[in-house]
């Protein structure tokens, strides 16, 4: 594409980008506070099986992506990236497969989210707790919110939902 925006492509067990740094990049997988480390390979994505793809540009371009690959759903989760996900999937579709495979009732399922897609899911569970420290719009759809990530939100949440003492 004429762009040219950064790509990340993730597995089961890699992340690998097709630029070998980038600012956007850095900033919003650092903000994941994850372990995985990121490796320069613009290859990666042939003959492998992708999970999920992460697109690194600004909200003008979201639009000019959605646009030009239909077959594909854009979601924004940082100021600087989106996933790219096949149309239709998403956490809430995950989740209905594995509550239907596992034979569980949707009652008894729980979620928390903190982001913009995390919405689909929290609006989909009936007991999504959102992070206090996430986005408006993640907390707006949730049933509960709970403490800021860094203040045991996790915890508070667990507690807060009956699940733990």
């Amino acid at each position: 594409m004429e762009k040219e925006h950064p790509l990340v492509y993730m597995n089961e067990a890699e992340w690998n980008s097709n630029i070998e740094s980038h600012e956007q990049i850095s900033e919003a997988i650092d903000s994941l506070k994850v372990n995985s480390e990121l490796t320069y390979n613009p290859t990666f994505f042939e003959g492998r099986e992708i999970y999920q793809t992460l697109l690194f540009c600004t909200e003008e371009s979201d639009s000019m992506y959605q646009n030009k690959f239909p077959e594909l759903d854009f979601v924004r989760w940082h100021t600087y990236s989106l996933d790219v996900i096949p149309m239709g999937g998403s956490k809430a579709n995950g989740i209905e497969q594995l509550v239907r495979h596992l034979g569980i009732e949707l009652k008894d399922v729980y979620a928390f989210g903190d982001g913009l897609n995390d919405i689909e899911m929290l609006k989909y569970i009936p007991n999504s707790i959102a992070m206090g420290n996430g986005h408006e719009e993640a907390k707006k759809v949730a049933k509960y919110v709970t403490k800021h990530v860094g203040d045991d939100g996790i915890l508070h949440g667990l507690k807060m939902v009956g699940l733990l003492k």
